[in-house]
């Protein structure tokens, strides 16, 4: 249950955090959308440094830092953060900037792996050799799976929702504000029947129904059309959002349950960089996916439109017709309605784009699913270490 309660923070603040955004964003500007990280900083600061403590044990214990792992871990990860985020708007490594920092992150990367599995190295700061444990890979696999699906959905349906459906960014953000409380609830729920010494599921069961709701749940994003409407779309987000709660805390039991206290903190840091880097790959690969199938698509129904056919003639007649009727002469008309039509097209292929994104995170899930059958179930009354986070 305090694993569940701890995961609210990281499963639910992404959905939520567009709701008060598009408020802002609609009522102010969207620079406020910054600033209002700064008293939330300052209150976390204060929290940190006021109640959080060192367990006793490591109170007790000073190792030596292991600063060259450190540096390079944050050289790696930085770089390779910002050639996802920023690799599809800068044409990837046509960049010079893109490129070299996709090849320091590499070699930082590379050499931070051979450091930390160095016998030299008596404290490294990621200790790789907990990934002997099967359960634990198998969940960090997992983990940036969700990781895809959270983030990578979080940055998609806003562009989706004001591109195509022309909502206003309260709109989008309310519209993904019940699938925020749903994934809240589903994650109590789970934190109860897991709960204690004899839990009442198992958690690979409720793993296996969180995959299935979010299946269900990007099937029907990937089936909607440009008339859809907010109940549309918050139905599938609602679903959504149960599904993500089932999955995040039983994964976490099972990863967790599956340590000594020993290994739990070099497991957390693990499984945290797993779903980040999960998000960083979700947003760059689903952005860079949906513009290259909007450039197919686009491609693909103007090939069905060409003089002389007779749906075509029709629709341009019909917006001639609509533009003269609003004051326009004859020349100006045709040349608006060409307009239009292409307009139509572009919209029609956007929203075929989007619809294999979504889809493409469907199968993206299907894929990993089977993971499921290497989680080892927690052994019945089995403690769950205290400092897992």
């Amino acid at each position: 249950m305090v694993q569940a309660i701890f995961l609210l923070g990281i499963i639910v603040a992404p959905t939520l955090g567009p709701t008060l955004g598009g408020w802002i964003t609609d009522n102010y500007t969207w620079n406020w959308c910054f600033f209002i990280n700064v008293p939330i900083g300052i209150a976390a600061t204060f929290l940190v440094y006021t109640f959080l403590q060192d367990p006793p044990d490591q109170q007790a214990q000073r190792n030596p830092v292991d600063w060259l792992g450190i540096g390079l871990l944050t050289a790696g990860v930085g770089g390779l953060q910002y050639v996802l985020e920023e690799g599809n708007s800068k044409d990837w490594f046509q960049d010079m900037l893109i490129l070299r920092l996709a090849i320091l992150s590499g070699v930082c990367l590379v050499g931070m792996v051979w450091w930390e599995l160095s016998a030299r190295n008596r404290h490294p700061v990621v200790d790789f050799h907990v990934l002997k444990n099967r359960t634990l890979s198998a969940s960090i696999f997992l983990f940036v799976t969700l990781g895809f699906g959270l983030y990578g959905g979080v940055f998609l349906f806003p562009m989706f929702a004001q591109g195509i459906l022309h909502f206003t960014p309260t709109e989008t953000g309310l519209a993904m504000l019940p699938g925020g409380l749903a994934t809240g609830a589903s994650a109590l729920v789970c934190g109860y029947l897991l709960n204690g010494k004899n839990p009442k599921a198992d958690p690979r069961v409720l793993i296996g129904m969180g995959i299935a709701l979010f299946a269900v749940s990007m099937w029907r994003m990937g089936h909607l059309t440009t008339v859809a409407g907010e109940g549309d779309v918050r139905a599938a987000m609602l679903i959504r959002g149960f599904g993500l709660g089932m999955l995040f805390t039983p994964i976490n039991n099972v990863a967790y349950a599956s340590l000594r206290p020993q290994e739990a903190q070099q497991a957390a840091g693990l499984i945290n960089l797993a779903r980040q880097l999960g998000g960083s790959f979700g947003i760059a690969i689903l952005a860079n996916y949906v513009v290259r199938h909007r450039e197919f698509h686009h491609a693909d129904l103007v090939s069905n439109l060409s003089a002389g056919d007779l749906m075509t003639d029709t629709r341009l007649q019909a917006l001639t017709r609509g533009f003269i009727g609003h004051g326009m002469n004859a020349f100006d008309a045709k040349n608006a309605a060409l307009q239009a039509l292409d307009g139509q097209v572009l919209q029609q292929s956007s929203m075929l784009s989007y619809n294999d994104a979504w889809l493409f995170v469907l199968i993206v899930f299907v894929l990993v699913s089977p993971a499921i059958l290497l989680l080892r179930r927690p052994r019945s009354g089995a403690e769950m270490p205290a400092d897992a986070h």
